[in-house]
């Protein structure tokens, strides 16, 4: 983790690969194959550490082989373990990074993907800091708005593009939040 305990890009690769597990047994070469589409999809291609990200998780004994090891490995079962769903949850409830822009979203995806996993109080929680990350957001933008906003007409549209997004975001939230 980073100094102020936000993931670093490694844990949000492990939070995927345990998250994924979380909802049952699946192959070596299923859970990279999901990881990579996901991240994929919200960050782009990046350097494929999966393998080696996997091999950790089986080292640390996070998971483990749900049967005996095949010849293709890539194709025999990977079971979560019970220290494999602390790491989970210790993931899900790790802080967002203040200013982390499209990192956080990979984050913030991440956490909703898998907020199911929790237990009722810490999706509480979890959608609160997802809301206190909104309000600084509105925040930043507030500031940009009143020092910059007059300089340009498009840049203002911008704003107010950006503030809608944000300010949709917490609506949806607090629907979310009201369900829990």
């Amino acid at each position: 983790m980073y100094p102020d305990k936000t993931l670093t890009p490694k844990e949000a690769t492990r939070l995927c690969m345990l998250g994924t597990l979380a909802a049952g047994d699946v192959t070596y070469a299923d859970i990279a194959r999901s990881v990579r589409i996901f991240t994929g999809a919200l960050l782009g291609p990046s350097l494929d550490v999966l393998a080696s990200a996997i091999e950790l998780l089986r080292l640390e004994g996070l998971v483990v082989f749900s049967e005996a090891e095949s010849e293709d490995r890539e194709k025999t079962p990977l079971h979560m373990t019970a220290s494999g769903r602390h790491e989970l949850v210790s993931l899900l409830k790790a802080p967002i990074r203040e200013n982390g822009g499209e990192y956080n979203r990979l984050v913030v995806a991440l956490k909703v993907r898998f907020l199911h996993v929790l237990e009722p109080k810490d999706r509480q929680e979890q959608i609160e800091m997802l809301l206190d990350a909104a309000d600084a957001e509105l925040g930043r933008l507030d500031t940009l708005d009143s020092v910059h906003g007059g300089e340009s007409d498009l840049f203002k549209a911008w704003l107010s593009q950006e503030r809608a997004t944000v300010e949709a975001r917490s609506a949806w939230l607090e629907a979310i939040q009201a369900t829990l």
